[in-house]
């Protein structure tokens, strides 16, 4: 269960102005189901219950004779969740690479996956006031059909190199949305439904625990052509590490690109295990703008920690600057947690 108790203060422009509180409560319960061994099945069930001090007008409820787009009433949001998977059934095989290699042994294993997941739409997100990832919960309801191969190996030198490891995987998988009231995968201009939706691949290669590269690309059968692509790859040099990412998103319809980024983030241990920074800056080629910087700061002492973090948002009409200060107590949890920042449109 997680839970958290909040006092906004919100300042976005002249209507969009004022404080209220919020209170979050998410339970979940998971249960494993017994099955043979080359089967598994796990199902989860939850929800989420937010209270709001205060709510926000509608479109339609807004006129020039109310100043804020603030209601003045309470509102309470509840929503289910649900989710269950199914693994299996699974079969593998095992190889003996010999002596004088890199890896004595290698797995090759093929499983089958099925992922369901619910989360119920709230019929009044529009009066939801917006403020951090609590509050964007969209309604979904889709089922995950995927055929997954995956290539472990096992270290010669088990005790330099640790256990086996997965070096290589390519996941075949079809997303189905089960509601027609939310299209899970909506190309631009065009909603899907279950026949249109795309056939994804996803290829991992792990060629060591430090490094890997990850592969995505989504194929439109309805229009012959491919929907997205992105590559990422990440590289660890001892406890520090740089990665990049490449993304498109196409309109397959039209046969012209919507969306194309590229992104840099990396870690860096300032101090060996007590100061570390983590930065993002991702660029929109298609509009040649600098879209994301986020800069994270952490200090971890013997009795507490403490985080900065600071995140810069651009568009081509908005800026948004946001910054946040969390000190944390050992066997305490979050003792002080202030978060801020500014909105002007450009």
């Amino acid at each position: 269960m997680k839970s958290s108790l909040n006092y906004l203060d919100v300042n976005r422009s002249v209507r969009r102005q004022g404080r209220y509180g919020r209170a979050d409560l998410s339970p979940q319960i998971s249960l494993p189901v017994p099955a043979p061994p080359w089967l598994s099945l796990s199902l989860t069930a939850g929800g989420q219950m937010t209270w709001y001090s205060d709510s926000m007008l509608t479109s339609t409820e807004r006129t020039a004779a109310i100043p804020t787009d603030f209601r003045g009433q309470d509102l309470l949001r509840l929503i289910p969740t649900a989710s269950a998977e199914i693994v299996g059934p699974s079969v593998s095989r095992i190889f003996d690479l010999g002596e004088g290699g890199r890896y004595s042994r290698m797995k090759h294993l093929i499983e089958p996956r099925l992922v369901y997941s619910f989360l119920e739409s709230f019929e009044d997100r529009l009066r939801v006031p917006l403020f951090d990832e609590i509050d964007t919960l969209r309604g979904r309801n889709f089922a995950r059909i995927s055929l997954i191969n995956r290539l472990l190996v096992k270290p010669a030198d088990e005790e330099s190199g640790g256990g086996a490891f997965e070096v290589l995987s390519l996941e075949i998988f079809k997303n189905l949305p089960l509601g027609q009231e939310q299209p899970l995968y909506v190309l631009p201009g065009r909603p899907l439904n279950n026949l249109d939706n795309p056939i994804g691949a996803l290829v991992r290669f792990n060629p060591s625990l430090e490094t890997s590269t990850r592969f995505d690309v989504r194929y439109d059968p309805k229009f012959s052509q491919i929907a997205s692509v992105s590559l990422s790859s990440t590289l660890g040099i001892g406890t520090n590490s740089v990665g990049v990412r490449w993304a498109v998103r196409r309109n397959t319809e039209e046969r012209d690109t919507r969306r194309h980024n590229a992104q840099l983030f990396f870690g860096l241990d300032l101090i060996p295990q007590k100061l570390s920074l983590n930065s993002t800056v991702s660029y929109d080629i298609q509009r040649r703008l600098l879209q994301i910087q986020r800069h994270i700061l952490n200090f971890r002492g013997r009795c507490c920690s403490v985080r900065l973090e600071m995140a810069d948002f651009r568009s081509t009409q908005r800026k948004d600057t946001q910054f946040r200060l969390l000190v944390t107590l050992k066997a305490v949890g979050s003792f002080f947690d202030i978060t801020g920042g500014e909105s002007e449109r450009l």
